[in-house]
């Protein structure tokens, strides 16, 4: 919940997306770092087509029981 509440997201489009193109998010935590009493996670994000060419890139930054 904490990623749809109070975080910050950066993206950049870096791929046209075309009608019916099957398109699927992937994303992984690079950082975990204490904050208060939670942590403060940033998670690399992209997206990209069935044949492995990526659409869109950026990050996200949430806190978690801060």
């Amino acid at each position: 919940a904490n990623f749809f509440r109070n975080a910050r997201m950066v993206c950049k489009y870096v791929g046209s997306t075309y009608a019916e193109e099957v398109i699927t998010t992937f994303g992984v935590v690079k950082d975990k770092t204490p904050k208060g009493s939670g942590y403060r996670f940033t998670v690399e994000l992209w997206a990209e087509n069935d044949e492995g060419e990526k659409k869109t890139v950026g990050w996200v930054e949430a806190d978690v029981d801060v």
